[in-house]
């Protein structure tokens, strides 16, 4: 009966040290998706100099609202590159301001959390913090910073320096990021090319562009009509959990909860028939003279 119990113990802890490492587990559904479904990613592209000289002429005309809200959606209705995003870039170095400039630009107030969680937020944030532990500055891709915290040229080294020492497993014990409920992940494919045939080309698209040496042509776009849906489940629920370690018990020790409620009622029949047996048969008074009245 010991060795019994104690092989229900090491189940039960087998099964909590199972669902400690891997509370969660990811499945590959055998269906697709139609990538009609499926959000366009979003993309930015950062150039060498925030600040330029043409928008300085025309600073007016390049305002943006960063308040605007009727933003439409790209929706990618069908794969190929001439279905997607295409962006036409050319680097003038002749065009950018000296890098001296830092305060150009509004002011931002401080907002240390972002309004969404997400998995790669939180990883992101947990690496800014540790920057700004050590370095005294937060990064400058964190929206809604003053210009007086962000991190300038001579905080490189320290930057670079948290960056090597944050392994993964520092990260795990110091940050806490649990998963997104849905997430979208893309795999980037990445192919590189010359534009030396354009002009030959029967249809060019571009033919009323003059391209230079520092001109590049960028296409984002769904390389198939179809993803692959990987669904994330948990490995096991309260209910699951309680049906495991009663699986474990009937199997160990024949235990079950109507054992437990027969253990309960056959301790509530001996008390019964305990008191009765002591009405029917009470107990003899024993006088001095040495006998028994019944």
């Amino acid at each position: 009966m010991t060795a019994v119990t104690i092989l229900a113990y090491v189940l039960v802890y087998l099964l909590y040290t199972r669902f400690d490492d891997m509370p969660t587990r990811i499945a590959i559904e055998n269906q697709y998706e139609v990538a009609n479904n499926l959000p366009y990613p979003s993309i930015a592209i950062c150039t060498p100099n925030q600040l330029t000289i043409s928008s300085m002429n025309h600073f007016n005309r390049t305002l943006v609202n960063i308040r605007k809200t009727n933003i439409t959606i790209h929706k990618a209705k069908k794969p190929g590159p001439h279905n997607g995003l295409t962006v036409v870039s050319d680097y003038n170095p002749e065009d950018a301001i000296d890098g001296t400039i830092v305060n150009a630009g509004a002011i931002r107030e401080p907002l240390r959390y972002f309004n969404e969680y997400h998995n790669s937020d939180c990883d992101l944030l947990c690496h800014v913090k540790r920057v700004e532990k050590h370095c005294g500055c937060i990064m400058m891709y964190i929206p809604h910073v003053k210009m007086s915290q962000i991190c300038d040229i001579s905080d490189i080294k320290c930057i670079i320096e948290v960056k090597l020492q944050s392994t993964e497993e520092y990260r795990r014990s110091e940050c806490n990021c649990p998963r997104d409920c849905v997430s979208y992940r893309y795999r980037v494919n990445m192919i590189l090319g010359n534009l030396d045939a354009l002009p030959y080309q029967i249809r060019n698209p571009y033919g009323n562009m003059t391209f230079n040496k520092s001109s590049s042509i960028m296409h984002f776009f769904m390389p198939k009509s179809v993803y692959v849906i990987q669904k994330q489940e948990t490995v096991m629920s309260l209910i699951n959990f309680f049906a495991n370690l009663g699986g474990v018990f009937g199997l160990c020790l024949g235990c079950s909860v109507i054992t437990i409620f027969e253990i309960f009622f056959y301790i509530h029949l001996a008390f019964k028939q305990k008191r009765k047996n002591k009405v029917h048969n009470p107990r003899p008074e024993k006088y001095p003279s040495g006998h028994y009245i019944e």
